[in-house]
């Protein structure tokens, strides 16, 4: 999968409309990621936590860069959370996001968000180093089983 399915590289005037809509600047890294058009991520796939790497997670699918804004939106009336910005699925509907808080030094963190426990957990420092620790995993890693293990782990962790 690709983080652009154009093939084209992002043009000033859909960056700058997808800007005002989200009434955010997007980091750097997030827009070249969304321009390189040599970026793709094989699935199956799994990536490691910040603070661990014991646990994992898996991307099923990236949203569109145009579809950006409506997944913000979306987000932030579903959960409450501000300066959060999905870019990813993974197979549970979770979702993994980019941190757009330019008052923080978070700006450009990316997090793996647990819609069903309503959890934050660190995975990458910008998506540069988040895309670096993605690597293709044989489908039988990826077991059901393990996704809701990891979930429960996680929402222990927040307690």
């Amino acid at each position: 999968m690709k983080f652009n399915k154009t093939n084209a590289p992002l043009s000033r005037d859909l960056i700058q409309t997808t800007e005002s809509r989200l009434g955010k600047k997007l980091p750097k890294e997030l827009l070249q990621a969304y321009s390189d058009t040599s970026i793709e991520i094989q699935y199956p796939n799994k990536y490691g936590f910040l603070d661990t790497d014991k646990i994992t997670g898996s991307i099923a699918s990236i949203i569109p860069f145009d579809k950006l804004p409506m997944h913000y939106s979306i987000f932030f009336e579903d959960h409450q959370i501000q300066d959060l910005l999905p870019f990813a699925r993974d197979d549970g509907g979770n979702l993994i996001v980019i941190s757009l808080n330019e008052a923080a030094s978070e700006f450009g963190s990316i997090y793996f968000y647990d819609t069903e426990f309503r959890t934050l957990n660190k995975i990458a420092l910008s998506i540069s180093n988040f895309i670096q620790k993605i690597t293709p995993s044989p489908a039988s890693e990826l077991d059901p089983k393990d996704i809701e293990e990891l979930i429960k782990k996680l929402s222990r962790a927040q307690t």
